[in-house]
C-alpha cells in the first residue's frame, strides 16, 4: 500500500482518538456517568471525580414517619414543589437510627447516603422521635444534621422536650395540604437549596 494511504489512515486514527478523548473529557466534565460505569472506565480515577459527583448530587432527605398517608402526602408535596432531593422514608425510630448509623438494611452508604435534613415524627412504634433525638445527642452521631420535628401533637410539653433534646424546629401537622405544601417550600428555600453545596458526611 502506498505511503500516502498509510499517512491518511494514521491521520484518521489520530483524529478518531482525539474525538474519543474529547468525548470522554466532556462526559467527565458534565458528570453524566454513574459510579458503576466509572468503575469500569479507565480514564477516571476513583476517589476524586466520584467524590465530586456525589457532592453535587441532590442531598437526601430522611423522613421518619409511621403513618403511610402522611408519608404519601409528604412525597406528593415534594413533587409539587419540584424538590429534586430524594426522599427516603423510614417507618419508626429504630429504622431511623439504623439509617443514620448505617446499620442493618441501611448499611450501604452509596444507596442510603447521609441525609441533609431529618424530618422526624414523634409518635412512632419501637422507638419514638424523642428516642431518636436522645440517640443523636451521643458523641459523633449528629454531625450537624438539622432535625425538624413534624408531629400531630401541639402539647407544650412535647414541644419543650423536643427542643431541649436538640430539635432545630417543631411543626404541628395539619390536615390542610396547602399548609404542608407551604412547609415543603419553606424547607426547600431554607435548608435544601443550601444543602446542595454541603459536603457529604460519613456515617461514622
Amino acid at each position: 500500500m502506498p505511503k500516502r494511504y498509510h499517512r491518511r489512515a494514521e491521520c484518521r486514527a489520530a483524529r478518531t482518538n482525539e474525538r474519543v478523548l474529547r468525548f470522554c473529557d466532556s462526559i467527565a466534565e458534565l458528570k453524566l456517568l454513574l459510579p458503576k460505569a466509572l468503575d469500569s472506565a479507565m480514564f477516571i480515577r476513583r476517589g476524586s471525580f466520584i467524590e465530586q459527583l456525589f457532592m453535587t448530587m441532590p442531598k437526601t432527605v430522611l423522613l421518619a414517619e409511621d403513618d403511610e398517608n402522611d408519608a404519601f402526602l409528604m412525597m406528593y408535596a415534594f413533587k409539587l414543589a419540584e424538590v429534586s432531593n430524594p426522599l427516603i422514608v423510614v417507618r419508626n425510630g429504630q429504622e431511623a437510627i439504623w439509617y443514620l448509623n448505617a446499620e442493618g438494611p441501611y448499611s450501604d452508604r452509596e444507596k442510603f447516603p447521609w441525609p441533609c435534613v431529618l424530618l422526624l415524627d414523634l409518635k412512632m412504634p419501637l422507638l419514638n422521635g424523642f428516642d431518636v433525638l436522645e440517640w443523636l445527642k451521643g458523641p459523633q452521631r449528629r454531625k450537624g444534621l438539622p432535625v425538624i420535628v413534624l408531629s400531630s401533637s401541639d402539647e407544650e410539653s412535647d414541644v419543650k422536650k423536643a427542643m431541649e433534646l436538640g430539635a432545630n424546629a417543631y411543626r404541628v401537622k395539619s390536615c390542610d395540604f396547602n399548609e404542608l405544601a407551604h412547609l415543603v417550600e419553606e424547607l426547600r428555600v431554607t435548608c435544601l437549596d443550601e444543602a446542595q453545596t454541603v459536603e457529604h458526611q460519613p456515617s461514622r
